[in-house]
């Protein structure tokens, strides 16, 4: 009859056996999360990649094509003459060279317009459409540079005061001594304005966000949707 045995003696249990059944758990959780950074998070990151830089030169082309469309528009009316007497009027641009800037701006602002609606949405495009219209009555301005009324909604529509626009308007319809020197300034002075506006509308055109590119972390998280149903 054998004696009790001793529990020091005894081999210490192996957990060899249970490493298969570990690596197959490990398993279970790694290759679907490697499944969905492969199908999903690595794509999403490439397309958000690619989409910035993409949106950005968008953004860049628009923005030159405004600067191009307005700087065309006012350095075309080189032909703008000033009289040179005491009381000289301003004397309009021809017919012809007027009717021909103002096609091309149309031009040029109809696309600029209809890439603002595509990519841009309603806030930016309204900007423009301001600054369309400031930008045409500042033709009829041209026009008629005597008109008082048209010169005192267009200073309003740029920005200056109702006090600052009726001076405005009073300088148009000046006489006199110094009156083409004060016109000459009016025009400089709208010139300037309607430079200011186009910045403002490039400004804005800048920190909006592209329709239909990824370019923020809301896009990010919409792109991690798994594309089956």
């Amino acid at each position: 009859m054998s004696g009790p045995v001793d529990a020091a003696a005894m081999p210490a249990p192996t957990h060899a056996a249970d490493a298969p059944s570990r690596r197959r758990r490990v398993s279970r959780v790694l290759v679907p999360l490697g499944f969905l950074v492969t199908a999903l998070v690595i794509p999403a990151f490439t397309r958000q990649w690619d989409d910035r830089q993409k949106a950005q030169e968008l953004k860049a082309s628009l923005v030159r094509r405004m600067a191009a469309a307005t700087t065309s528009a006012l350095v075309s009316h080189g032909d703008v003459t000033f009289g040179k007497g005491p009381d000289s009027l301003v004397l309009p641009p021809s017919s012809s060279a007027l009717t021909s800037t103002v096609k091309d701006w149309e031009r040029s602002s109809f696309a600029i317009e209809s890439e603002l609606s595509t990519f841009l949405g309603q806030g930016v495009l309204e900007r423009w459409q301001a600054y369309n219209t400031q930008m045409e009555l500042f033709f009829i301005v041209l026009g008629n540079p005597t008109d008082e009324k048209n010169v005192e909604e267009l200073a309003l529509r740029l920005g200056y005061s109702p006090g600052q626009a009726a001076s405005k308007a009073q300088d148009a319809v000046s006489t006199g001594l110094g009156a083409n020197t004060i016109r000459e300034q009016e025009y400089i002075d709208f010139n300037t304005a309607l430079v200011g506006s186009e910045q403002d509308v490039a400004r804005a055109v800048l920190v909006s966000h592209v329709n239909g590119y990824s370019t923020d972390f809301a896009d990010f998280l919409r792109d991690l949707r798994p594309p089956w149903p």
